[in-house]
C-alpha cells in the first residue's frame, strides 16, 4: 500500500464568508477541494505545511484577524500565552449562544450576547500550560448551561 502523507493548507472556508481556515489534507484529497480558493504565495504556489502548528502560527501571524476563521483565533490565546492582551472582542456561536470573547493577562471574558438581561459576564483564569480542549470545554460549558437554564 502507497503511503499518503499528511500536509496543512490554508483554505477559504465555506462555513465562514471571506474567512480563513485550515485543512488537514493527503494527495488523493486534492480533487475534493476547489482550488481557488487554497491560499497561495507571492509566486502563486498554494502554500503546503507538514504541521498543522506551523500552518496555525503562520495564519495568526500574517492575516488580519477579521479574515481568520473563529476557531483558529481561539487558539491565539494558546500560542501567545505570554502577551498582556491576547484577544480582544472575538465573537463566536456554539449551542446557538452567541458569546464575545476577550482575554485580560491570564483571564478570560466572556459575554453571552442576547436579549436576556439578567445573563452576566462570566470569566476562568487559564493558564501556560492550558489546552485548546480546556479552552473549548470551558466554552461549550457555559454555553450549555445558558441554553438549558434560559432554553435558548
Amino acid at each position: 500500500m502507497e503511503d499518503y502523507p499528511i500536509y496543512y493548507r490554508i483554505f477559504k472556508s465555506y462555513n465562514y464568508k471571506n474567512k480563513l481556515t485550515i485543512v488537514c489534507m493527503q494527495d488523493f484529497d486534492e480533487i475534493d477541494y476547489d482550488q481557488k480558493r487554497f491560499l497561495k504565495d507571492k509566486e502563486g504556489y498554494v502554500l503546503k505545511f507538514d504541521d498543522e502548528e506551523k500552518a496555525i502560527e503562520w495564519l495568526l501571524k500574517n492575516i488580519k484577524e477579521e479574515f481568520i476563521d473563529p476557531e483558529y483565533l481561539i487558539m491565539k490565546i494558546i500560542i501567545n500565552k505570554e502577551d498582556v492582551v491576547v484577544m480582544d472582542n472575538i465573537t463566536i456561536k456554539i449551542n446557538n449562544i452567541t458569546l464575545n470573547i476577550s482575554q485580560v493577562e491570564n483571564r478570560i471574558i466572556i459575554k453571552p450576547i442576547t436579549e436576556i438581561p439578567q445573563l452576566k459576564e462570566y470569566s476562568f483564569n487559564i493558564s501556560k500550560n492550558s489546552s485548546i480542549e480546556y479552552f473549548v470545554g470551558k466554552l461549550n460549558m457555559i454555553s450549555m448551561n445558558i441554553a438549558k437554564y434560559y432554553n435558548i
